[in-house]
C-alpha cells in the first residue's frame, strides 16, 4: 500500500510542475560539434533551469525535471563545459586501449574543461538563448576559441 501512495504522490507532484516543450540544439566550437558537453540553460525571468549533453553530432536536448521532458519556455543564459580526463602532461588521456600500456606511476591524471573557461558558466559565457512557447531543436550555441 505504501508503494501505491508513493507513486500517486510523485504523479501529483509532476503533474504540479509547469509545461515543458521540446527544446535542443547544437554546440560547435569553431563550426565543429562538441561532444560529451554539459549545457545548462540558466532562467533570466523565470525559475526552472534545463540540462542537456550533447552527443557526437553536437546535438543536445534539454530537460528541466528528472520526471519529464522538454523545457519551460523563456529567456535563457547558457553555460557550456566539456569535463575530459587528461594525464601530467597536460594530454588528454583516453583510458580505453591504451590504459594498458599507460604507466599509472610515473602519471597523474585529473579532470579539467576543454573548452574556453568564459562559457563554462551562464554568468560569464554572454551566450542567450531563447525558447519559443511552440518549442525548438534548432538552438545553436558556436564557442570561438
Amino acid at each position: 500500500m505504501a508503494l501505491i501512495a508513493g507513486c500517486g504522490s510523485v504523479d501529483s507532484w509532476t503533474k504540479s510542475l509547469p509545461d515543458t516543450i521540446e527544446a535542443g540544439g547544437y554546440v560547435t566550437l569553431n563550426s565543429v560539434p562538441v561532444e560529451g558537453a554539459s549545457v545548462v540553460f540558466a532562467p533570466v525571468d523565470g525559475k526552472y533551469a534545463a540540462t542537456g549533453v550533447t552527443n557526437s553530432s553536437g546535438y543536445f536536448e534539454l530537460k528541466a525535471f528528472p520526471s519529464k521532458s522538454g523545457a519551460v519556455p523563456g529567456n535563457y543564459k547558457v553555460g557550456v563545459m566539456q569535463t575530459v580526463q587528461f594525464d601530467d602532461s597536460g594530454k588528454a588521456f583516453d583510458p580505453g586501449e591504451d590504459s594498458e600500456h599507460h604507466d599509472a606511476a610515473t602519471a597523474s591524471v585529473g579532470w579539467k574543461n576543454a573548452l574556453p573557461d568564459r562559457y563554462k558558466s551562464p554568468e560569464t559565457s554572454g551566450l542567450t538563448a531563447s525558447i519559443p512557447d511552440g518549442g525548438t531543436t534548432e538552438i545553436k550555441i558556436e564557442l570561438m576559441p
